[in-house]
């Protein structure tokens, strides 16, 4: 518990926390899948689509997983590795 503390209030989380690399999406070329859940408190759905729209690669992909929150690789497990394999295997 203390060690979780720590790391809480290190300068390195507060820095994190803080950064925003949305206006650099544009600069993303390569193939990217992003996923996320409907259901998604943290990254809600809007998010997940203003990202998808800002990055410039030609193969992009976005997934929204119907009965997930925000750790659909867990709540969804098969249909989530299923969609990383698919993507991945399009965009050897």
């Amino acid at each position: 518990m203390e060690n979780n503390k720590l790391t809480q209030d290190s300068q390195l989380s507060k820095n994190f926390i803080d950064l925003n690399l949305s206006p650099f999406l544009y600069k993303v070329t390569i193939p990217v899948l992003i996923t996320g859940g409907k259901y998604d408190l943290i990254v809600p759905e809007e998010v997940q689509y203003d990202a998808y729209n800002k990055v410039s690669s030609k193969q992009k992909e976005i997934i929204i997983f119907n009965k997930s929150g925000h750790s659909p690789s867990s709540t969804q497990a098969e249909e989530f590795a299923n969609a990383v394999i698919n993507f991945i295997g399009k965009n050897k």
